[in-house]
């Protein structure tokens, strides 16, 4: 699986594909649904939008590909995310924490980091 990071969002001039990444299922949404009881006992909700989370983990990075997503991180750049499998899972998003890195061998990085959609 491959996921895709462009950005800047609107005009991406530079795109990140990253092979053997993925992420942790099930994919998250993160909720503002407003709901409250009445006196009378029935339930009223208000629907708003649900933002989707997604825990991101990737093998075999470069070290270019390592410091592309953490200047993401530091700058708060917003990006396009997008799965190379279902093109329909595209998402702009932010990082909302900073990604974690391990090196596995000389010139590649394993690591994970959580996404929000914006």
């Amino acid at each position: 699986m491959a996921i895709t990071i462009s950005y800047p969002i609107g005009a991406p001039t530079v795109t990140l594909t990253i092979p053997g990444s993925g992420w942790d299922e099930p994919s998250g949404y993160l909720s503002s649904d407003d709901i409250v009881r009445a006196i009378d006992g029935t339930l009223r909700s208000l629907r708003t939008f649900r933002k989707r989370r997604k825990a991101l983990k990737w093998d075999y990075l470069t070290l270019a590909q390592k410091v592309s997503l953490e200047t993401l991180y530091a700058w708060g750049q917003a990006f396009t995310f997008a799965d190379a499998v279902d093109t329909a899972n595209q998402f702009d998003a932010l990082f909302m924490s900073a990604p974690e890195f391990q090196q596995i061998a000389s010139g590649a990085w394993a690591g994970s980091g959580e996404i929000e959609e914006i």
